[in-house]
């Protein structure tokens, strides 16, 4: 079994990143840098998935249509670099990781959030929570709105610039029925970002009322089935194409499950935020 170390960076970092960083002009060394290393271990060799990951980032960043929205280029980027790396939840979950990835891609930050003198950047995007974190946000995103190994919508979803700010952050994304029907139900329907925005605070409100699970309960992946893709080499010529690339392979949501969430996502979308609770909500 082969090692790979990664260099990834404490959080404490953000000592160092001062306005002169903020600006697009970090004035710190490469020993200064150099302190905040760790040193994060896979049980595979990840060169091959990092040198695809990059090419993704300047493959996105030459693309013309995203020069004006550049907020859009998430949509292109996400399910691209969610396949690239082909990492474990735990391995996704190490803050660590995710802050080296910015810092060696920096080039990346400032092209999609225009930073200069006069549009300075959050320190948030760097060892903020993980829907905020740059590329943190976007691998988390996909891995909870897929459908098994289905992205369809993805790209819709996390093309949105609230997908951090209004769904993320929100326990409820966390069952993959509900996340899932979130993907289809707020973007099949082309809701503006207030339509959005309002329906989420319905949901936020109303959840802690009902377990999730007995409107339709989260499944597991399967380990043995995901532990072989994540071994496997993503292939650079697909991701660059304009297909969305499949996810991990996993077993669809079964359609019944999916349907009852919708009739619970469509319940609390029509009532009012005063009185969430007036009517009786269609669980069975």
């Amino acid at each position: 079994m082969s090692e790979f170390t990664f260099d990834g960076y404490r959080q404490d970092v953000r000592k160092i990143l001062d306005d002169s960083f903020r600006k697009g002009e970090p004035q710190y060394s490469d020993a200064e840098l150099g302190q905040y290393i760790v040193p994060i271990h896979f049980n595979r060799d990840m060169t091959e998935n990092l040198v695809i990951f990059r090419k993704l980032i300047d493959a996105v960043m030459k693309k013309q249509e995203f020069c004006k929205e550049r907020s859009k280029s998430d949509g292109w980027l996400a399910p691209r670099i969610h396949n690239a790396l082909r990492l474990t939840r735990r391995e996704a979950a190490c803050k660590e990781f995710w802050i080296g990835l910015i810092l060696q891609n920096l080039d990346y930050v400032w092209w999609r959030f225009e930073v200069s003198k006069e549009n300075l950047l959050g320190l948030r995007r760097i060892d903020g929570s993980e829907y905020r974190q740059i590329f943190s946000q976007l691998w988390w995103a996909v891995e909870n709105l897929r459908n098994g190994s289905s992205l369809i919508n993805i790209d819709k979803s996390t093309g949105i610039s609230s997908l951090g700010q209004f769904i993320q952050h929100l326990n409820m994304i966390h069952s993959n029925v509900l996340a899932s029907t979130l993907n289809t139900y707020l973007y099949d329907g082309l809701k503006t970002e207030m339509d959005i925005l309002e329906i989420l605070k319905k949901l936020n409100y109303i959840l802690p009322c009902f377990v999730r699970d007995d409107i339709a309960p989260s499944r597991a992946p399967d380990a043995r089935l995901l532990r072989e893709w994540i071994r496997e080499k993503p292939q650079l010529d697909p991701l660059l194409s304009d297909e969305l690339p499949q996810g991990p392979p996993d077993s669809p949501i079964p359609r019944d499950e999916l349907d009852r969430m919708l009739q619970f996502v469509e319940f609390v979308a029509g009532q009012g935020l005063k009185d969430p609770l007036k009517a009786n909500p269609p669980i069975h």
